[in-house]
């Protein structure tokens, strides 16, 4: 028994005293027996709990070490102290900091949030513990490099008997997001502003239409020595750079036509050094250094030209007590996307043709950088600027294919990076083709046009411009009235001259019908929009005629002669 087995009992043979103790000790031996089988399956329990405490806690800890960001229990205790019980090891990614530090002093987390965040930070905290709800916060920490980072934290609070709050909880990094979030209002910012001033281009055409052609009308019937004649020449000339404008904002929304072919980039610097040296003053050296290895890209070269000028141009701006500015050219390889945190742009993996324009002036902030692009947003004082050059970048750039990056810091200067994809020549490929130069307009005889345009100044100008070269023209608002026209008159129609965007009826919608109806008759649309803008809209079909506002009164003689040739000769070989 002493050993340990409870097994052995005493034979009871008698009944006297002896047989009672041996009886007692029978008793005795039973309770300890019972008492030991309890021992042991409480020391069986204990252990199973212990391990399961020890599996729990293990898996608490791989949870932990693994799951993105910090995992953290934060007590508010009854006596106002308050401080972190739990910091798992995902805090030295996520701040820097060892566990350790924050278990002693809650500052080596707290103290890196963004000053601005701060307040709100706290304030949401104490309301969420007051208040016994979940709490959720996001906002910005500075890390003892340098690094800024967007952090999310989210809590459940839960009030124990002690009267203490304790946090479950866990800080994730929210960074990526962020960029994403920030490019995508970026993006829809742009397309939004660039939507509005594709409208206004398009709308101020049409006034700029009959500006031009009502002075070019003028014009042509006052002599030179007239007292009139130097007002209608300026009248004109405002008109034409109003319409240098609109092309500013049709280039800004995408809107405007390009002519784009194969091109060395180095070859386009090489074309326009002159004229940037020209641009620039004096104190301010240009440094142009081009890869001789550059790939090749499709691209406008005008408008290419328009996006150095322009960046060249800032870039003097920029630099109002001399420095340097340098130009440069090179082949980039991007194995996986590429992103700018400083402007939100992101370029996806690929082979790019890069051209860089750098200064050495006085660069910008964070909140200037953030609108650089905008169209009208200007720091020069005014009359400096239209504000337009920069979003003119980044408009002829985007409706390349392409992307735009700003690098700057306040007294740092700014580099404008421009990546183009780029491509392997094909058998496809052309040079340049420029459009032959308007010629003299012959007076035609007897062609009768519909005119069809629903703003009544364009509409004046143009039956004008059209009877002055000896046609005869039937006049239409919109296409429901172009239909009614074509029905009643007797004569027959050669060309309908029409406007693509009209009530009750486009000129699309016209053109469809008309061809149904008279597949003889010959379509040329205009409108404030150019045709690539027309075309991606829908409202143009490929290889459909179109002129574009605003035009002079030689453009639109010119392309109705063209028109109305083509149609002859169409009906010749038919004939």
């Amino acid at each position: 028994f002493a050993s340990g087995d409870y097994t052995r009992r005493a034979r009871i043979e008698r009944h006297d005293e002896l047989g009672q103790m041996a009886a007692a000790f029978n008793a005795m031996a039973e309770r300890v027996s019972a008492a030991s089988r309890e021992a042991s399956e409480r020391a069986a329990q204990l252990e199973a709990a212990n391990r399961a405490l020890r599996e729990s806690e293990a898996r608490f800890r791989h949870i932990a070490a693994n799951v993105p960001g910090m995992v953290y229990q934060f007590v508010y205790r009854a006596n106002g102290s308050r401080g972190f019980t739990v910091v798992s090891d995902g805090v030295r990614d996520l701040f820097g900091v060892e566990p350790t530090a924050v278990l002693r002093d809650p500052m080596a987390v707290f103290g890196l949030v963004h000053e601005e965040d701060r307040e709100l930070l706290n304030s949401s905290g104490r309301a969420a513990v007051a208040a016994l709800v979940p709490w959720h916060w996001e906002g910005r920490a500075i890390l003892a490099s340098g690094e800024q980072k967007w952090i999310q934290a989210a809590a459940h609070n839960e009030l124990q008997p002690d009267g203490s709050v304790v946090c479950d909880g866990m800080i994730m990094d929210v960074t990526e997001r962020q960029l994403l979030a920030d490019q995508l209002r970026q993006a829809q910012k742009m397309e939004a502003v660039g939507q509005l001033a594709g409208g206004i281009a398009h709308d101020f055409n049409n006034i700029l239409t009959a500006i031009t052609g009502f002075s070019e009308l003028l014009l042509a019937e006052t002599p030179p020595d007239d007292e009139r004649y130097d007002s209608i020449t300026e009248i004109r000339a405002g008109a034409n750079r109003a319409a240098a404008l609109t092309r500013q904002l049709l280039a800004f929304s995408r809107r405007q036509m390009l002519r784009p072919r194969l091109l060395d980039l180095n070859s386009t610097v090489r074309e326009i050094e002159a004229m940037l040296r020209r641009l620039i003053v004096e104190d301010i050296t240009l440094i142009i250094s081009l890869d001789p290895d550059i790939g090749w890209v499709r691209a406008d070269p005008g408008q290419l030209e328009q996006v150095l000028v322009n960046l060249v141009v800032n870039a003097r701006d920029a630099m109002p007590r001399g420095g340097a500015l340098t130009i440069e050219t090179s082949n980039v390889d991007f194995r996986e996307a590429e992103r700018n945190g400083q402007h939100h742009v992101t370029i996806p993996a690929g082979e790019y043709v890069r051209i860089a324009v750098s200064d050495s002036g006085l660069g910008m902030d964070e909140a200037t950088r953030a609108r650089v692009f905008e169209p009208f947003f200007t720091t020069k004082e005014a009359g400096k600027g239209t504000g337009l050059g920069l979003s003119t970048v980044y408009g002829i750039v985007k409706q390349s294919g392409g992307y735009v990056w700003c690098y700057s810091e306040p007294g740092a200067g700014t580099t404008f990076k421009i990546y183009l994809p780029r491509v392997v020549p094909d058998v496809t490929d052309t040079v340049e083709q420029r459009p032959s130069a308007p010629g003299t307009i012959a007076a035609a005889a007897a062609e009768t046009i519909l005119l069809v345009e629903d703003d009544p100044a364009v509409r004046d100008v143009s039956r004008r411009i059209l009877l002055q070269r000896g046609y005869t023209v039937l006049e239409a608002t919109n296409g429901a009235e172009a239909l009614r026209v074509c029905a009643e008159t007797t004569r027959p129609i050669d060309l309908i001259v029409s406007d693509m965007v009209m009530p009750e009826m486009n000129g699309p919608e016209l053109g469809r019908q008309i061809r149904d109806r008279h597949p003889g008759t010959a379509l040329l649309f205009m409108s404030g929009y150019t045709r690539d803008a027309a075309l991606r809209q829908s409202f143009l079909e490929p290889g459909t005629a179109f002129l574009e506002k605003p035009f002079t009164p030689a453009t639109l003689a010119q392309r109705v002669r063209e028109m109305l040739d083509a149609r002859a000769a169409r009906t010749k070989v038919m004939a």
